[in-house]
């Protein structure tokens, strides 16, 4: 056996011996607000309380009920909670996430950011609960979780008796507590958890048929026996990349219904938030679409959460949050206008002329599904025009003198629009 082969297996070996001996995760310290580098989310959330002392996620909000919320918000606005200033923030927390999973940690942050002293309560998407009083005479107890009722608003009432009833003294601040990680306080059984108990139990033989593998090709090689690829695999490499290429591309044609159905609208704009608020969440604070992209999911994400809207206010908000996206992915190309016929099917790259008998010769922006057929201006089930109604009438996008339609006609500009449309 050569002197470059027992080299390698050398290396090997002592590669996968410090793979075994690589520490798990860090331990779970108090922290201090100084760790956090992006104070994003917290901002937004600072800005939502002063608006009312309650705050769910958008993420959260389908395990609430419309009387649940109204029945939290009343009570933090009568005594004694209102004396106390009590703030109830509902939001998931999970190990990536700024705070790295803790609540506490989360309240210290927010409550500097807003400058505003009082009761803070954290109400986590995995149902852990932290408290948190700044400046504030109540004497917070200490809250067992496991005796609290599973359901979000019945859980948020019980700590809010705790706190209605908690002694009062002195004028204090409680000191920041330590969290207990996601993975031991989650009482729902998830395939996550299957999933480490795997890896955990097939670490050690793992390794061990790892060695004896590596053992067997090092004692039993042979001459190398490889070849260039024949054209079948570069022709497969070269449609999986061209299929890659695709999907990265922010102008493609997207397939999208001719009629703004609400049962296929809030799928795809949930989808477009979640893609969106990861993007956000990973990119730098020093990224030239950061801001933009922040901007288009709070545009996005305040339509989402206002029920009473018309559909084509959904429309704008999944072209808001594509062209937030695309600010993260892509922020050196240029926000295009929507396809004209159908905003739904992404960005205009081409243009078609009308030719009608007796009428003046328009020019329409489509996008390249549409640039490849027939211009149909036509609404029908079988056309691909997207009608707008105004006045109990069919109109385009491009003609239609509506707010949501003129929001996504100008990208740019989408997210003063809806703020002023919402008043917020």
């Amino acid at each position: 056996m050569s002197a470059a082969r027992v080299r390698r297996a050398l290396l090997s070996t002592v590669l996968a011996a410090l793979a075994l001996c690589a520490p798990s995760s860090p331990v779970w310290a108090d922290g201090s607000v100084t760790e956090i580098t992006d104070l994003s989310r917290v901002e937004r959330i600072a800005g939502e309380l002063e608006d009312g002392p309650l705050y769910v996620h958008h993420d959260l909000r389908d395990r609430w009920t419309d009387n649940s919320l109204e029945r939290v918000e009343e009570r933090l606005l009568s005594e004694p909670l209102v004396d106390l200033e009590v703030r109830v923030v509902v939001y998931p927390s999970v190990p990536d996430d700024e705070t790295a999973g803790r609540p506490a940690l989360f309240l210290q942050a927010l409550h500097e950011v807003s400058g505003r002293d009082g009761v803070y309560v954290a109400m986590t998407g995995d149902r852990r609960v932290a408290l948190a009083a700044f400046d504030s005479p109540v004497r917070l107890p200490d809250v067992d979780t496991d005796g609290l009722s599973p359901a979000h608003d019945s859980r948020t009432e019980q700590v809010l008796d705790l706190v209605a009833q908690a002694p009062r003294g002195s004028v204090a601040s409680s000191e920041l507590t330590a969290d207990v990680p996601p993975s031991d306080r989650d009482t729902l059984q998830r395939p996550r958890g299957d999933a480490e108990r795997f890896w955990s139990a097939a670490l050690f033989p793992g390794a061990l048929i790892g060695l004896a593998l590596m053992a067997v090709r090092v004692v039993f090689s042979r001459p190398p026996t490889w070849r260039p690829p024949g054209w079948q695999v570069r022709w497969l490499l070269r449609s999986w990349a061209a299929l890659r290429e695709l999907a990265g591309d922010p102008y493609r044609p997207r397939r999208a219904p001719n009629r703004a159905w609400r049962w296929w609208l809030q799928p795809v704009l949930s989808r477009e938030l979640r893609r969106l608020r990861l993007l956000v969440e990973a990119a730098p604070e020093n990224h030239p679409g950061r801001d933009r992209a922040v901007q288009a999911y709070d545009a996005a994400g305040l339509i989402a959460r206002s029920p009473g809207l018309p559909p084509q206010a959904m429309v704008c908000a999944v072209v808001v949050a594509r062209n937030g996206a695309q600010s993260i992915t892509h922020p050196d190309l240029p926000l295009r206008e929507p396809c004209q016929i159908n905003p739904l099917h992404g960005a205009a790259c081409r243009r078609r002329r009308e030719y009608a008998h007796r009428r003046r010769l328009r020019w329409w922006e489509v996008c390249t599904r549409c640039s490849t057929k027939r211009l149909d201006l036509r609404f029908g089930p079988l056309t691909p025009s997207l009608p707008l109604l105004v006045d109990g009438r069919p109109h385009h996008y491009r003609y239609a003198k509506d707010a949501w339609a003129e929001a996504i006609a100008a990208p740019k500009h989408a997210f003063a629009r809806i703020r002023k449309e919402l008043e917020v």
